[in-house]
This record gives structure tokens, C-alpha cells and sequence, in this order.
């Protein structure tokens, strides 16, 4: 997959030098939790790659909501940011493509209304695919668009749900993301006839579980870089951001043997045997079957599927544009017509 390029305009960098790639170079963090090896790495990940694209309201980032900084923002101290952006990320893992997609998101006080496209792109066995959807938020009111008997309709939500990722008013984020991390200048660059400044993030590890950066696939790891594109009033117009996320694994798609993939499918008919095994042991005694049973064939498939594809090991990259429009201008957001009710 090609690297993002420089968006257009005309872009001078200080002192006349061509300005930087959009995503320079992240530094190499380590992450902020260990999982309990590569095996059960693995498995979460592919668990997250086939998780519905549903988000909670400050991002996702442990540690952080409605009383963080930004949670603050969307919670009721502020009416909420007037605008629209468009998000375009990508996900890399041992510099192999993992996901990738865009979001549009219309925002209008505390209404809003998003759409989305993901691709996720094989690992090991498994077939990658793409899917989008829609989702909006309407007077506290928050419908899905989703498919009922296999035709695409608008479900009401009885539950509260979150049209995400979660945006700061661009008038106002330069400001608070200052107070986390200072910046340099790198140039200028004219977009849309309007002279933008450019700031990259100096040290932008300090903004890690600040809640400030939209969140769509990396919840609260380490940002590893951050530039932003802000007119002369402090408004910023465009970011592009990363997080890194250390150590990472994928599989990849191409098995070592036949053999090898003949045994990892045993062992997956092992892992079926074995709850079947505590069913009956249950319903003839009527108490848990030992767990060992089932843990012991999950971790010798696990072992088996990494022996088929092993796994390459590497950062977890997470790269995002961000490009805010209709900046302070009135959004109009309308509940969806004839919306069906969920049980």
C-alpha cells in the first residue's frame, strides 16, 4: 500500500526547504501493556479486526472520558463543535498493511452524523473484507444503519450510542494541545486560498492518554508523532498524527506446509471436542467440567496456528488525517425517515 502523500497546496517549508512527508518518523515507544505472548496477541488482534466499528464517547482511551480535557468539551460545558471532518487512516503492522478506511463526520452541537468505510486485509487464514455503515445522533437519539432481513435499514437505538470518533472544536484544540506538548514551526502552505501555518509536535509522547487526538483504531498509546496546519487565528484546519504500539504481531498469509495446516485444523477439532466434553460432563454431574480441558486444546491450537503462519513481529503503527471543513458554519442533521425500532 503506497504512503500517504503531502496534501495539495503550495507548501514551503523554513528557509525555503521542501516540508517534510505528512508522517515523519515515530519513535520507537514501548507499549503501555504486555500481553501474555505472542500467541494471545494474535488472537486479540484478530478479534478487534472483525469488532463492530462502534466507538465510546471519548474515544476509547483507558482512562480518560467525559471528565478529561476533551471529554469535558462534549459533555456539557460546550455546546459542542459546528462543522464537518473527514478522517483517512491506515494501520500497519511489522510494516505490513493491516486496516485502513476513512470516516465523515458532520457535527452540529451534540448532534451528529457519520459515515465510514473500513478495509481489513488478510492475515494467516483469515480472509480480510470491507464494510461501511452509517450512524447519527439526533436530539439524544441515536439510530444505525444496519441491515434487517438482509435489506439496509435505520434501527432507533434504545441503548445510548456514540456517532465517534469524538472531535474538538478546531478553534480551540491548537490551544489545548499546546498545553500538553510544545511545537515548532515547518513552514507554510496555502490550501483552499488560505495561508496555513505549519507545527510539528516536538514531543509528541506527551499527549499519550490525553484524551485529545481523535481515537479510531490505537486507544491510548503512545502518540509518536503529530503535525498540525492552523490559520492565523489558532483555528487548525488539518493533523496528521500516529501512534505506535510496541511489540505487535502478524500472521502471515502464506502457511509454511500443508502438514502444518493440517495439523492447526486438528487441534481446532480438538478445541470443539473439548467443550463438547464439558457440556456432557456438566449435564451428567450437574458441576463445571475442570477448565484445563478447554484451556489446554485452546493454547495447543493457538501454538499450532502460529506454527503454521508464523507470526513476524513489529511496531504497530497507526497513521491519521484529519481535514476539518464548514468550520463554525451551521450543520443540518435530520433523524433518518421511517427508522425501525430495536428490540
Amino acid at each position: 500500500m503506497s504512503a500517504p502523500t503531502v496534501p495539495p497546496g503550495d507548501q514551503t517549508a523554513a528557509g525555503g526547504v521542501p516540508a517534510q512527508a505528512l508522517f515523519p518518523e515515530a519513535y520507537e515507544r514501548r507499549r503501555r501493556r504486555r500481553r501474555a505472548g505472542a500467541a494471545a496477541a494474535l488472537v486479540a488482534a484478530m478479534a478487534l479486526a472483525v469488532a463492530a466499528v462502534i466507538w465510546p464517547p471519548w474515544g476509547g482511551s483507558t482512562g480518560t472520558g467525559p471528565s478529561g480535557a476533551g471529554g469535558a468539551l462534549l459533555a456539557g460545558r460546550s455546546p459542542g463543535p459546528v462543522g464537518q471532518a473527514t478522517f483517512t487512516w491506515r494501520v500497519t503492522v511489522a510494516h505490513q498493511p493491516r486496516a485502513s478506511g476513512t470516516e465523515h463526520l458532520t457535527l452540529s452541537g451534540q448532534d451528529r452524523a457519520l459515515s465510514f468505510t473500513r478495509t481489513d486485509y488478510p492475515t494467516g487464514p483469515y480472509l480480510g473484507g470491507t464494510n461501511s455503515g452509517a450512524e447519527r445522533i439526533v436530539g439524544g437519539q441515536h439510530y444505525l444503519l444496519s441491515r434487517i432481513h438482509g435489506q439496509r435499514a435505520w434501527i432507533r437505538e434504545n441503548l445510548p450510542g456514540y456517532a465517534e470518533p469524538k472531535v474538538i472544536d478546531p478553534r480551540i484544540l491548537l490551544r489545548l494541545l499546546r498545553a500538553r506538548t510544545p511545537f515548532r514551526p515547518s513552514g507554510t502552505q496555502v490550501i483552499g486560498g488560505v495561508r496555513l501555518t505549519v507545527l510539528t509536535a516536538t514531543d509528541p509522547f506527551g499527549l499519550t492518554r490525553r484524551d485529545l487526538l481523535p481515537v479510531i483504531w490505537t486507544s491510548a498509546e503512545p502518540v509518536a508523532s503529530l503535525r498540525v496546519w492552523a490559520d492565523s487565528r489558532g483555528v487548525v484546519h488539518r493533523m496528521t498524527y500516529s501512534f505506535r504500539y510496541w511489540p505487535a504481531s502478524i500472521l502471515p498469509t502464506t502457511p509454511v506446509s500443508r502438514a502444518a495446516v493440517r495439523r492447526w485444523h486438528q487441534s481446532e477439532r480438538a478445541v470443539h471436542q473439548a467443550f463438547l466434553r464439558s457440556a456432557r460432563y456438566k449435564e451428567r454431574t450437574g458441576k463445571q467440567a475442570p477448565r484445563r480441558w478447554v484451556r489446554l486444546a485452546t493454547l495447543r491450537e493457538q501454538l499450532f496456528l502460529t506454527m503454521a503462519y508464523p507470526p513476524a513481529h513489529g511496531a504497530e503503527i497507526t497513521e491519521t488525517t484529519v481535514i476539518y471543513s464548514g468550520i463554525g458554519q451551521p450543520q443540518q442533521i435530520t433523524a433518518p425517515p421511517h427508522p425501525v425500532t430495536s428490540g
